[in-house]
């Protein structure tokens, strides 16, 4: 949060994960929560039409509200952006390039590109057939108790 200067509307902790720097939440957030749907609305905008190489770089913009539940609501970030394929989201500080060439490292995780494994006796039986990111905790409790 220390880099995040007073002014700034919204900032991204990770790649393609927006939050809004909100008033009384941040350390110099001055967002009210009666400005979201316009600021929102604007930054959706500019990243819906950003493009690298005449392709757009976003695939799909999905709001908190529209992914999100739970206790844990009010930390998820306001926006989440999904790349197309073949491009990634990636955080740098003190870089002054925006694009670059593609990473040697290989595997890297995106969004949707997810996956979970999980091995023992009767695994199928206390994983749901399309697990939610919720459900962890319940899978690794049950495996505890086996």
């Amino acid at each position: 949060y220390n880099n995040i200067t007073e002014g700034t509307k919204a900032f991204a902790l990770e790649p393609g994960r927006i939050y809004l720097n909100y008033k009384n939440k941040y350390p110099e957030g001055g967002v009210n929560f009666e400005d979201r749907e316009e600021i929102i609305s604007a930054i959706s905008k500019l990243f819906d039409e950003l493009t690298y190489n005449d392709r757009r770089v976003i695939k799909e913009i999905i709001r908190k509200e529209d992914l999100y539940e739970g206790d844990c609501f009010s930390e998820a970030p306001d926006l989440l952006l999904v790349s197309n394929k073949g491009l990634s989201l990636r955080g740098s500080i003190g870089k002054e390039r925006v694009f670059g060439t593609e990473s040697v490292l290989k595997g890297m995780h995106r969004g949707s590109d997810s996956f979970l494994y999980v091995k023992g006796k009767d695994a199928e039986e206390i994983v749901p057939e399309r697990p939610h990111v919720e459900d962890i905790v319940t899978i690794m409790n049950r495996l505890e108790e086996m």
